[in-house]
């Protein structure tokens, strides 16, 4: 009996080889992208920091310091010892550097997540793109987490870390599946406009699907907005609603910054992280464009009046 060819031919080990390949270079690629806009950004997000956020803190660390000096002199006592006081950059360029270091690698962090999104739509990603995305990203990181645990000066009240850090990260997963949702429901394809109908019936028949895709969007935006509210349903840990037998002495007797400051910090930490969050998105997409070689696609209506103006020079460039 001859043989027969199969109609599914399996790939050679070149082809293979060169898929590989080709991949490995667009993730060096990626993370060449993310080590430039980590380097950038991440010295662009300390100047923001030293404009109002790191003096609020330096003032609540002193208002702390403070105190602690007045109830040491007046319970006449000091039970700490400078041993035990954990170690800290000193203020200045130290704690500068530091600063820098752990904003570079957070931006590094935050940089692989857009870079990802990016390469995941594959194609080139303008200013507005980048701007959208960014805010975006201040939305699913910063907003939501903090509309239940807002930021916090040295000296505040707050529950344990663990679970702050665990509802944090519900918060933030809740809050990108939402983002997810709501950006599926936006890019649904879109109907038809009615000016190409050819008839009542064809009119009629667009409009009704004009309205069905507006309905999906919005019922794509409340489901997005109802799963990333799915935290904030349970509550965010607190001290102060745990029973008070379990709540130790030291948080119920402590005395925190003053209010005026909190509220200063959290509301310079929102705006300073919005800011920051713009600058990522518009410098990764830049790097990510000049890295995956995309270049700007002109719009076909500017690209149609273009022509239009100058009938000479669009025939030159078709010759």
């Amino acid at each position: 009996m001859p043989h027969t060819m199969s109609a599914m031919h399996s790939p050679s080990r070149a082809t293979e080889s060169t898929r590989i390949s080709r991949v490995g270079r667009a993730l060096a690629k990626l993370l060449a992208a993310s080590a430039v806009s980590a380097v950038v950004v991440g010295s662009v997000a300390v100047a923001f920091q030293y404009v109002k956020v790191v003096p609020l803190i330096l003032d609540a660390e002193a208002f702390e310091s403070r105190r602690l000096q007045e109830s040491t002199a007046t319970n006449g006592s000091d039970t700490g010892e400078a041993g035990d006081e954990p170690w800290a950059p000193s203020d200045g360029l130290e704690r500068g550097m530091f600063s820098w270091l752990s904003d570079m690698l957070t931006t590094w962090a935050f940089a692989l997540i857009l870079l990802g999104c990016y390469f995941i739509d594959h194609r080139y990603i303008s200013h507005m793109g980048g701007l959208q995305r960014g805010a975006m990203g201040w939305v699913a990181f910063m907003a939501s987490p903090s509309l239940g645990l807002s930021p916090e000066l040295p000296g505040m009240q707050a529950a344990d870390l663990t679970d702050r850090q665990w509802w944090w990260l519900s918060s933030v997963a809740a809050a990108l599946a939402g983002l997810l949702l709501a950006i599926l429901g936006f890019r649904h394809p879109d109907p038809p406009p009615p000016s190409s109908a050819k008839n009542a019936a064809e009119l009629r028949a667009l409009r009704i699907s004009r309205v069905h895709h507006w309905l999906i969007q919005l019922v794509a935006v409340a489901c997005g907005v109802a799963v990333g509210a799915i935290p904030h349903w349970t509550g965010a840990p607190h001290p102060h609603l745990r029973r008070l037998e379990d709540v130790p002495e030291v948080i119920i007797t402590a005395e925190g910054p003053p209010a005026e400051l909190a509220a200063q910090f959290g509301v310079w930490c929102l705006a300073t992280a919005f800011a920051y969050w713009l600058v990522l998105g518009v410098v990764t997409s830049l790097c990510f464009n000049a890295a995956m070689d995309f270049e700007a696609v002109m719009p076909i209506e500017v690209s149609h009046k273009l022509d239009v103006a100058n009938p000479v020079l669009h025939q030159e460039s078709h010759a």
